[in-house]
């Protein structure tokens, strides 16, 4: 006669229960201090009224374990980073004996409000090609001064007869604890167009310089 119990599972050993049991401990509290950050974190101007409350206790019981919300939680640094928001590009055509032009800044403002869901061709390669140069810079910087020339030779050409273009790049970014928005100066290139070659790139330059090299302050209209 067959034992009625052979077909039964075998009663899990202690051993084995005792890990699941670790196991989904150690998930909910990863699960727990994950919300944690994110209430923590998220700034209260974009946050529900409904969540002040424990985004609070969340930031107070952070702030007990000594840790900060948001993208400095593992650095002993207390400084956020700012959050980047888009690549400005402003660039301006000096015809022979007369004022420069905007050649290309969208919106004359940079950056635009909302969701952009499209954005033109030629802001698409302009991005992609100062990124390219950017990175190229430090491992090929011949690389990297071509791209360049390339983008001052085509403005040179379809915006014919210039004598030179200016090119201010900037990276526009926002506070993340106070939302207030500032500006990271990524280069500044000019390009004689009558003689064909890239005169001036300067990567990073200082604000200052940036101002004195553009003659004046490039993301605020010229007059």
């Amino acid at each position: 006669m067959a034992d009625a119990g052979a077909g039964a599972p075998a009663p899990a050993a202690p051993g084995r229960r005792a890990r699941r049991f670790c196991a989904r401990l150690l998930q909910s509290a990863l699960v727990a201090y994950a919300g944690l950050l994110v209430l923590a974190a998220t700034p209260a101007e974009i946050r529900p009224d409904l969540l002040d409350l424990p985004a609070r206790a969340a930031r107070r019981g952070l702030d007990v374990l000594g840790l900060s919300a948001g993208q400095a939680v593992f650095s002993s640094d207390a400084a956020q980073d700012p959050v980047p928001l888009a690549w400005c590009i402003r660039v301006q055509g000096a015809r022979p004996a007369s004022v420069r032009q905007d050649l290309f800044w969208p919106d004359g403002v940079c950056p635009a409000a909302g969701v952009r869901l499209a954005i033109s061709p030629l802001q698409r390669a302009l991005h992609r090609l100062l990124v390219t140069a950017r990175s190229a810079q430090a491992r090929d910087p011949a690389v990297a001064q071509q791209l360049l020339a390339d983008l001052g030779r085509y403005f040179c050409h379809a915006h014919a007869p210039l004598a030179d273009v200016h090119a201010a790049v900037w990276i526009a970014a926002r506070d993340y604890a106070t939302l207030a928005l500032s500006r990271e100066s990524v280069l500044y290139l000019r390009y004689a167009c009558r003689d064909d070659r890239l005169a001036q790139a300067r990567w990073e330059p200082r604000e200052s310089e940036l101002v004195e090299l553009w003659g004046a302050t490039p993301w605020q209209p010229q007059a």
